[in-house]
């Protein structure tokens, strides 16, 4: 049974959902043919046979036919013009390549040319950095500018730190993924393949994560905040793991005690009135929609 662009588009797109582990176990052999790898890579670099490594080199060609077509045809323009020109019209020299000219590369232009393949995908991390530069013209601009910190950026991901309030968390939402989602480039503008963007929440650490849907209604994010809104023992823990408290014990009369320890430790000697009770006067505050 034959399928359309667009269903082959959606079904490699589940794969990130639907098999995380074998997603993950294809990071190293996509990268390395990505790169200009072959086979005999396959079989060095991870331990592969050769069936396996052929099998799998000969899917990856087959699958992204189109981008490799995309990367043969910039090393036959590199032959003449000396240079390849990847995103936002940035070039890398390609000397070696201009001394073979069209036609098969010999052993030393065939590496440079790995490395222009390589060129060619890598710059357009730019867009990231493209993506985060007008975010925090939206923030500057926005009555949050005080309420939200773009604190990092890697390759394709931007990372914010926010005020825990739906309406702000809806805001961040729908500008970053409207930033993310630029296709300014001529070569980014395709009919089925999208440039793609999606929010992860991590609360309370790094090993919870949780998706939002792309321009939520602020209802679904006041339901999605409900729902994963962490529990007293998991806020205890995360607040040990900064060590601010102690000892996490499991237990109602034992957690009972925990928390007045963390009561007590976080008193304020000057007023006598603990963070606990802090956070009881401005919960409606924190929890509000601006």
């Amino acid at each position: 049974m034959s399928i359309t662009k667009e269903q082959a588009v959606k079904i490699i797109n589940s794969i990130k959902t639907r098999y995380p582990d074998l997603r993950q176990d294809s990071k190293p052999p996509t990268f390395l043919l990505t790169y200009g790898g072959t086979h005999h890579g396959l079989m060095n670099n991870l331990g592969l046979d050769e069936p396996t490594a052929k099998i799998i080199e000969e899917n990856y060609h087959e699958l992204y036919k189109e981008s490799d077509a995309w990367v043969a045809d910039k090393l036959q323009q590199a032959c003449d013009d000396g240079y390849v020109t990847g995103a936002f019209s940035l070039r890398l020299r390609t000397p070696l390549l201009k001394m073979n000219g069209r036609g098969k590369l010999n052993y030393k232009a065939a590496a440079e040319g790995r490395t222009v393949g390589n060129m060619l995908g890598q710059s357009y991390g730019q867009l990231n950095s493209r993506a985060a530069n007008e975010f925090r013209e939206r923030i500057w601009a926005s009555k949050y500018k005080y309420d939200i910190f773009l604190c990092a950026q890697i390759h394709d991901a931007c990372y914010a730190i926010w005020r825990n309030t739906a309406g702000i968390t809806k805001w961040v939402n729908d500008n970053l993924i409207a930033c993310m989602e630029w296709d300014g480039l001529v070569e980014l503008q395709h009919p089925i393949v999208k440039v793609g963007a999606e929010l992860s929440i991590f609360y309370p650490d790094w090993a919870n994560e949780t998706k939002l849907n792309n321009y939520a209604t602020l209802q679904e994010i006041i339901d999605f905040t409900g729902k994963s809104k962490p529990t007293v023992i998991e806020r205890l823990k995360f607040l040990r793991s900064l060590g601010i408290i102690k000892e996490v014990r499991e237990g109602k009369k034992k957690r009972k005690k925990v928390e007045e320890g963390y009561k007590f430790k976080g008193c304020d000697r000057k007023n006598k009135r603990t963070d606990r009770e802090r956070t009881k006067t401005t919960k409606t505050t924190d929890a509000g929609i601006r």
